[in-house]
């Protein structure tokens, strides 16, 4: 994660926001580059915090990748089911916690656990980078050129 580290969201410092801060600059920045999508997923209306991701999957033939998430809508009150699609994908990876940073104590059961943060990026042109930090510490990177979802009750 390039804001919201590991390290900062375990430090448990609630009062320092300047990650957050940083971050809604950046997007601020490359807004106009990043697809309706991805824009519409960053409003008011949506969020993956404390969602669970309960599948995912790569064609590798057609390039695409599919998330879906057990989460809430931006107020955190609402159940909702989100199915992500990344198109054009260049490389999927999920990167685990590395040994030197502490484990935050939450229970994650063996999985991934909850999400507790997700930033979108500028790979290069034509291509972006949706980075999701979990409980667990394990980061999932996406790049992509194509980005759609919904989300359902």
């Amino acid at each position: 994660m390039r804001f919201m580290s590991y390290d900062w969201w375990h430090s448990g410092d609630v009062d320092d926001v300047e990650p957050i801060d940083e971050y809604w600059k950046h997007i601020d920045a490359i807004e106009k580059y990043l697809p309706t999508e991805v824009r519409r997923l960053l409003g008011k209306e949506f969020t993956l915090h404390d969602g669970v991701v309960s599948g995912l999957s790569l064609d590798v033939d057609s390039q695409v990748a599919k998330l879906s998430v057990l989460g809430f809508d931006g107020r955190l009150e609402a159940s909702l089911v989100y199915e992500i699609e990344y198109s054009e994908v260049a490389r999927l990876e999920l990167v685990p916690r590395q040994a030197e940073e502490p484990e935050i104590e939450w229970p994650t059961e063996g999985s991934l656990g909850q999400i507790g943060y997700d930033e979108f990026d500028l790979v290069s042109e034509g291509q972006l980078e949706h980075r999701i930090l979990f409980t667990s510490g394990a980061e999932l990177v996406v790049h992509f050129g194509r980005f759609s979802f919904q989300a359902q009750t």
